[in-house]
């Protein structure tokens, strides 16, 4: 009885991420991390009605995973945010290695003229915000 007595006490005095593990957050991906290039992807002419894709890279450590890819599209407006998860909590470890991940998105301007393509990220060092406007003429 009384090991048992041991290994319920240690479990009690224990963080609760060693008992639950890590936690994972949703953030702002990094498009601008240091000196490595920023790479970002949009065509200068596109077709009304016809899907095209857009393409951003983010940076991330080994604690980081690729997330979703939001996008906006109001009239001839459109606004891309990559999202990456990471890990979170006491006693998390990363290995100290350069992630790209390429985030996709699938955009369609219902309406011939001047398109803005906007990308907000995250710029590091600094955790600075990001912004990358281009124009899209959509015929």
């Amino acid at each position: 009885m009384r090991p048992l007595i041991v290994i319920a006490a240690s479990v009690l005095l224990t963080s609760c991420d060693s008992v639950t593990g890590p936690n994972e957050r949703l953030v702002v991906g990094t498009v601008a991390f240091v000196s490595d290039p920023v790479v970002i992807e949009v065509p200068d002419t596109v077709s009304v009605s016809v899907p095209f894709s857009v393409s951003v890279h983010t940076f991330g450590g080994g604690c980081k995973r690729i997330g979703p890819t939001e996008v906006v599209i109001n009239g001839l407006d459109a606004e891309i945010t990559p999202f990456d998860y990471t890990m979170t909590g006491d006693g998390v470890v990363c290995t100290d290695i350069l992630r790209v991940f390429d985030h996709e998105a699938s955009l369609t301007f219902a309406a011939a003229g001047s398109a803005t393509v906007t990308i907000r990220g995250k710029e590091e060092p600094g955790d600075l915000p990001f912004e990358s406007i281009h124009t899209v003429w959509v015929r």
